[in-house]
Formats: C-alpha cells, sequence, structure tokens
C-alpha cells in the first residue's frame, strides 16, 4: 500500500487549473503543514523552478518528526555546466536538508541536452555518498519512459500520471519491471488538478471528451455512495506499483478533507469508465483557464 505525499507546487506559484485562491499566504502554507504533520504526511514533493516552494517548506516545516523531500531540476538555459550546487545543493540549502530522499530531472528535454550524462554521474555521486537516496525522471507517458530508460537506466525512481481514468502507463511492463527491481514509482495527476471533482457540466467545451467518463464516475459515486475524492485516491493508493501518491492542496479544509478521503479507503473499487482522449488527460495541452471551484 502506498503513502501519501504533498505536493507543495501552490507554495510557491499560482498553480492549477481549479485553485481560486492563487498563490498561497504564509498562514495558509502554516495551517497546511500542520494538517500533514497531524496526519503523518512525511514526504513532500517540490522542484527548484515552483517558485517559493522550497524557501518555504525550509523556514515553515518542522524540523522534527524526518521530512523526506523529492526535489527536481532542470539544466539551466544559459548553458553553465551541471554542478552538485545547481542539481541539488542550492535545493537542500532552501530546503534545510542535509540530505534529499530524491532528486529528478524535471524535463524529459534535458535528457537529450549534451549536458545529461554529466549530470547523471554527479547525480550518482551524490547517491553513493548517501546525500540523495535515489535518483530519476519526472516522465509524462511511453515514449518519455523509453527515452529515460535508454539515457539512465540505473534510474531508480520515477514521477509519473496516473489516475482513475488512465493507468495504463503505470501498468506496462517497463513499470512492472522497474517495480520489481525495487524502484519507487510516484504518481501525480491523481485528481487531474481537481478536474475529477468538478461536475461534468461545469467544463468548458475544450473538456468535451472528458465528459462521459466524469459522467459515469459521478454517478458510480453515487450508486455505491463513495465520494469521487475516495475512489480516486483508492485507484492509487491500493495499486500494487504505487509506493507515493502525491496530493495538491489549496487550504487546510482541501487537505484535511484529502486526508479524511484516503484515511478511510480500505480498497480500490472496480470502476469500468469510457476511454478519455490521451491529449485531455496532460495538463500541458490544457487552454490557459482557470475553472471555478
Amino acid at each position: 500500500m502506498s503513502q501519501l505525499a504533498l505536493g507543495t507546487v501552490q507554495f510557491g506559484l499560482n498553480y492549477g487549473i481549479t485553485n481560486a485562491s492563487g498563490e498561497l499566504s504564509d498562514n495558509a502554507v502554516i495551517g497546511m503543514l500542520r494538517v500533514a504533520r497531524e496526519a503523518g504526511i512525511s514526504l513532500f514533493d517540490t522542484a527548484a523552478n515552483y517558485g517559493s516552494s522550497q524557501q518555504r517548506l525550509g523556514e515553515f516545516a518542522s524540523s522534527e518528526g524526518g521530512n523526506r523531500y523529492v526535489t527536481k531540476f532542470s539544466l539551466s538555459s544559459d548553458g553553465n555546466v551541471p554542478s552538485p550546487e545547481n542539481l541539488y545543493g542550492a535545493s537542500m540549502e532552501q530546503l534545510r536538508a542535509e540530505s534529499l530522499h530524491a532528486v529528478l530531472f524535471h524535463k524529459i528535454a534535458d535528457l537529450a541536452d549534451i549536458r545529461c550524462q554529466q549530470a547523471i554521474e554527479i547525480l550518482r555521486e551524490a547517491r553513493s555518498a548517501g546525500i540523495v537516496s535515489r535518483i530519476g525522471v519526472s516522465i509524462y507517458n511511453a515514449s518519455d519512459l523509453e527515452n529515460a530508460l535508454d539515457v539512465f537506466p540505473d534510474l531508480d525512481i520515477l514521477q509519473l500520471p496516473a489516475n482513475i481514468l488512465d493507468s495504463r502507463l503505470l501498468e506496462s511492463e517497463p513499470i512492472t519491471r522497474l517495480r520489481g527491481g525495487g524502484a519507487e514509482i510516484h504518481v501525480r495527476s491523481v485528481l487531474l488538478q481537481g478536474i475529477l471533482l468538478s461536475e461534468p457540466a461545469s467544463l468548458p467545451a475544450y473538456f468535451d471528451g472528458l465528459r462521459p467518463a466524469l459522467h459515469a464516475l459521478h454517478e458510480f459515486s453515487r450508486n455505491k455512495n463513495i465520494a469521487v475524492l475516495a475512489l480516486a485516491l483508492g485507484a492509487m493508493r491500493h495499486h500494487p506499483s504505487v509506493d507515493a501518491v502525491l496530493v495538491g492542496a489549496t487550504s487546510e479544509a482541501e487537505l484535511e478533507g484529502i486526508v479524511r478521503a484516503w484515511q478511510i479507503v480500505e480498497s480500490s473499487q472496480k470502476v469500468a469508465l469510457p476511454v478519455v482522449p490521451a491529449q485531455l488527460l496532460d495538463p500541458r495541452n490544457w487552454p490557459a483557464v482557470r475553472l471555478d471551484s
């Protein structure tokens, strides 16, 4: 059974198609970290380009309780050579952490950069030294996965999108093999930035192809008297290939609701849903709109 991890992009950026709160206030961040601590959440996902996320975690997260951080880096656009400092050192300083659970390539395009192998060697050295426990890549699709394994065959952590609407990548043979070899699999987009919880009729026309699956999911929820949130979390919590489920929130109340749903989900429900066009499952393709929560 997987663990619940807190994604913290909202700590530093005005992020999320259903986020009506914008970038969070200090009080909101402190409150959400309190909820996480009380719920036993100790794994936090962040990145160097998540605005002030790392700084706020370093400032406000409790130094007690063994917090573990997963961060991500991008190779610099100015062509500077990779170094321990710009791959993970600056992040450790901002997080006030003596070690990191994992460091990942944030952009799959960086694997084609001439500096990629130099960066990988630096990550391997950090792993060997115990500074970083795991090293890997954040991916979006099967092509990214093939590329990552070709360039970085000894990676031992992957972050990828999966949810109750589409778990094909998660259930692919390479992921099963990696998991069997000891790699960690962390899933994101479990709630599709909150769209799974939205009423289908409230979505703009761009998401028409998503509507049949959402209608079916919400109808199943009503018939079984199980909240959509619990169904969506349960599908990933009890998946045999998942080690961590990343969730984001914009308020204490949202996170409390997620924690309650997570704690009561005893098993994964088999839900037959219409196939959703792949482009609608990738937030990179979405229009630049903000939906009402």
